[in-house]
């Protein structure tokens, strides 16, 4: 335990050397019992298991960390640290420096401030290990950086005046909330396994997986294998295999391989039953008009560059799986 203490106190000053002091005061929860902080403790807390192995559980409404302006801008305390399976709930709490989960350890957040907009501080962070897990259902925070997984059903990642990029290595469930970005050098990245079922996305940039079946994005860089069957989006740049089979779509950029699953294909207005279209000039321009196979409309121009292409990939339209279906039934109902 002592040797994590240390080991914290040497990776503050190494991050935080250009623009403030942080005052290393001590708070340790280890009782393996709930504890409720409902007050301002100027302090860095660190939660642990019991000696006995049961979990700790801190409930923080109150707000970690004081700034005093007397002394040259010092931050006293303000990081949480949770250790072993112990968690920390976030309800109303307001965090001045950041949150780091180690091991198997759990981060819920209902209502939470992790926001700086006072420059040149460092972010307000909430950092993730391989094993744990972070529960997001409101709040915000500026800078999210996991390798375990994430949950999002609320509350905000990044700001409009923030050039932060956050990630996620491990695992992304995002059924809501937002992730700002304005598609320069910012929002999300992922290097995991993602899904998007809802929510509004200023940017993402995808690295791993990505499997879309809901939300709003305002710009997707599509590096590797993308799925999407629903969402709308306003940019798509396909720098990776990207499989389209439902959702509204604005722009498309493609730079390798974009599948389109549907029915009814016609390139530049010319009917076709499937096929592979290839781009080889520099840069080209086709128009896609099809029924998606999650029965949508689609007409797009998609500007595509050189050695890429789009494989047009049939499959029944919805109104024949549904006459297939009852014929099925039917004969069912014969036998």
């Amino acid at each position: 335990m002592r040797n994590r203490i240390s080991i914290f106190a040497m990776s503050v000053l190494s991050v935080f050397t250009f623009s403030l002091t942080n005052v290393k005061a001590l708070t340790i929860f280890d009782n393996g019992q709930y504890n409720l902080i409902d007050y301002t403790i100027a302090d860095n807390i660190e939660i642990y298991n019991s000696t006995q192995g049961e979990s700790t559980k801190v409930d923080i409404s109150g707000s970690v960390g004081q700034w005093d302006y007397s002394n040259g801008y010092t931050l006293e305390g303000g990081y949480v640290d949770v250790y072993d399976s112990s968690e920390v709930w976030l309800s109303g709490a307001d965090i001045e420096g950041g949150i780091n989960a180690y091991d198997n350890s759990s981060v819920y957040i209902t209502d939470c401030d992790l926001f700086r907009l006072i420059p040149p501080d460092p972010p307000v962070y909430l950092k993730g290990s391989v094993n744990s897990t972070i529960y997001m259902s409101g709040g915000r925070v500026e800078q999210l950086q996991s390798d375990g997984f994430v949950e999002i059903t609320e509350g905000s990642v990044g700001s409009f005046y923030s050039t932060l990029q956050s990630y996620v290595n491990g695992v992304l469930n995002m059924s809501g909330g937002t992730i700002y970005g304005d598609g320069v050098d910012d929002g999300l990245r992922i290097g995991g396994t993602a899904y998007v079922s809802g929510g509004t996305i200023g940017r993402m940039d995808n690295y791993g997986e990505l499997y879309v079946t809901g939300g709003t994005f305002d710009y997707l860089f599509a590096s590797r294998e993308t799925l999407i069957s629903g969402g709308e989006f306003g940019f798509i740049a396909a720098l990776g295999e990207t499989i389209i089979a439902g959702g509204q779509f604005y722009e498309i950029e493609l730079w390798d391989t974009l599948i389109i699953r549907g029915s009814e294909f016609s390139i530049d207005g010319t009917p076709v039953k499937d096929g592979t279209f290839i781009f080889d000039g520099e840069t080209d321009d086709v128009e896609i008009s099809c029924i998606l196979a999650s029965n949508e409309s689609f007409s797009q121009t998609i500007q595509g560059y050189e050695n890429s292409m789009i494989i047009l990939e049939a499959v029944p339209e919805p109104s024949t799986i549904a006459l297939l279906s009852l014929g099925i039934l039917f004969i069912r109902k014969r036998r």
